[in-house]
C-alpha cells in the first residue's frame, strides 16, 4: 500500500484490519500449536483463547497503527511473528515439552530448572515442528490475507463509486 493510500485510509480501518488479521492469525496459531505439540497438547481453556484472543487484538492494532507510520511489510511480518508468540507462550502451559517432558507452569522457579536441566535448543519452541507449525500459522494468515485483500480489490473495481 502506497504511503498516499495509506493517508486516505481512516486510522480506525487500519486498526480494525489489523485486530481482523491478528485474529485470523491467532486461530491458525491455535490449531497449529495443538497439532505441532502432538498427543501431549490438552484442549486450551476458554480462558487461554479468550487471553489470545485480546492479546492478539491488541498487537494487531498496534501493529496497524506502526504500519501506517513506516514499511508495512516489516511491520506486519513483526506483527504477525509476535503474535505467534504470544499464541506460544500462552497455550505453553499444560502440556509436556522436551525429552526429559518437562512442564510449564506459573511456577517460575519450574520453568527456570526445567530450562537448566535441558538445552535451550530441546525446548518446544525451538523444534522443527514447533517452528513449522507456526511458520505455517503465519503463511496461511498471509494467505487468506491475500484473498481476501484481491476479493475486495476486486469488489471494490466494480463497484461505482
Amino acid at each position: 500500500m502506497s504511503a498516499r493510500l495509506r493517508s486516505e485510509v481512516p486510522p480506525v480501518v487500519t486498526s480494525l484490519v489489523g485486530v481482523v488479521v491478528a485474529m485470523v492469525s491467532a486461530v491458525f496459531g491455535i490449531s497449529a500449536h495443538g497439532l505441532a505439540a502432538g498427543a501431549a497438547a490438552t484442549a486450551p481453556t476458554s480462558g487461554q483463547i479468550l487471553s489470545v484472543l485480546a492479546a492478539g487484538a491488541g498487537i494487531g492494532a498496534v501493529t496497524a497503527a506502526l504500519a501506517r507510520h513506516r514499511s508495512p511489510v516489516p511491520v506486519a511480518a513483526a506483527g504477525l511473528v509476535a503474535g505467534q508468540g504470544l499464541v506460544h507462550l500462552v497455550l505453553a502451559s499444560g502440556h509436556t515439552h522436551g525429552p526429559a517432558g518437562h512442564t510449564h507452569g506459573a511456577d517460575a522457579a519450574t520453568v527456570r530448572a526445567a530450562m537448566d536441566a535441558t538445552a535451550v535448543t530441546s525446548h518446544d519452541l525451538w523444534t522443527p515442528a514447533m517452528l513449522g507449525a507456526h511458520t505455517a500459522a503465519i503463511v496461511v494468515t498471509l494467505a487468506v490475507v491475500a484473498v481476501l485483500a484481491r476479493t475486495l480489490a476486486w469488489v471494490a473495481a466494480r463497484v461505482a463509486p
